[in-house]
């Protein structure tokens, strides 16, 4: 019985989908004709949302799935609509030009405009900090690409940084990596920047994980932790963060290891015995990466969410 009725929620939800695709296009419909309009829907944002959703359908088509294909269609078909809108390809005289010149033209303007985003989140005190937790950012999968160097370096222009960097491995090691991008987000709050400033950083950190048309693993975890961060921020909610990844060094070699990458962090007691608290971390993912990379270093590691006392 249950499942009959979960069955007809899944196809009510479709009419749902469908009216709520249809609301999104009618909106604009009447006014694909105005090149303001046009100008105002990013191709590359549309497609890149797109392609999850042509794998999503593919999957659903693979498992037998009627309603998540059916689903799937119906974005795709609503992402087709406003390809063609914000090409332009209603505009009076610029149809005889082709959609695909049509969508490269407007693509590349919108490289241009990239900084616009970063423009409206400028705040004076936090502008090394915000340059810095971008280069971060872009450093935490190991890789810095063309697209992602390109994009810092807009932004740093933009807040009269003098900083450029160029496409480059990362020697530091993951690990720490991990680390720095949580770090330099911290280092952003201490300015106090405006919760609408930090709200709309949200969105400038998704573009620079998408810079490069992949989604790395670390990418997407440090985004989630800082995702979260951000919403307990704008909230005005406790900084302290639910979970911490503590090191119990089984040896006078081993604390003098600890004390080398973490700079010399007191020692507590824990559960009846010595331990440092590497970091204290937003989503247990995130504490769990950096656990797993610590154990293989050789380091006895845990995850918890339980406070620990000072030694």
């Amino acid at each position: 019985m249950l499942e009959q009725v979960v069955s007809w929620l899944a196809y009510g939800s479709l009419f749902i989908g469908a009216i709520s695709a249809y609301l999104h296009l009618n909106k604009i419909w009447s006014r694909k004709h105005i090149p303001e309009v046009a100008a105002s829907i990013s191709i590359s944002g549309t497609v890149l949302e797109a392609v999850p959703t042509l794998i999503f359908g593919l999957y659903f088509l693979t498992k037998g799935d009627p309603v998540g294909v059916i689903d799937s269609v119906i974005w795709l078909l609503a992402a087709i609509g406003f390809i063609f809108i914000g090409s332009g390809f209603w505009i009076k005289g610029q149809r005889k030009s082709g959609l695909w010149r049509l969508a490269m033209k407007s693509i590349r303007s919108e490289g241009g405009e990239v900084g616009n985003l970063a423009q409206s989140i400028i705040h004076p005190a936090s502008n090394v900090e915000l340059v810095s937790l971008l280069m971060r950012l872009a450093e935490v999968d190991g890789q810095v690409s063309q697209e992602e160097a390109e994009l810092v370096n807009r932004v740093a222009s933009e807040m009269n940084i003098d900083v450029v960097i160029e496409p480059h491995q990362v020697t530091e090691e993951r690990t720490m990596r991990l680390l720095n991008i949580r770090h330099a987000f911290e280092q952003y709050l201490l300015t106090s920047p405006p919760s609408q400033n930090v709200e709309q950083l949200e969105h400038l950190l998704l573009q620079l994980t998408h810079a490069d048309g992949s989604d790395h693993a670390d990418e997407q975890s440090a985004l989630e932790e800082l995702r979260g961060l951000i919403h307990n921020y704008i909230a005005g909610e406790s900084a302290i963060a639910p979970f911490r990844v503590l090191l119990a060094p089984q040896s006078e070699e081993q604390i003098s290891r600890i004390n080398a990458l973490l700079s010399n962090a007191p020692l507590h007691t824990n559960a009846g015995g010595p331990g440092v608290t590497v970091g204290e971390f937003h989503t247990r993912n995130y504490a769990d990466t950096i656990c797993k990379e610590y154990r293989g270093l050789g380091f006895f590691c845990v995850v918890t969410d339980e406070a620990v006392a000072a030694a």
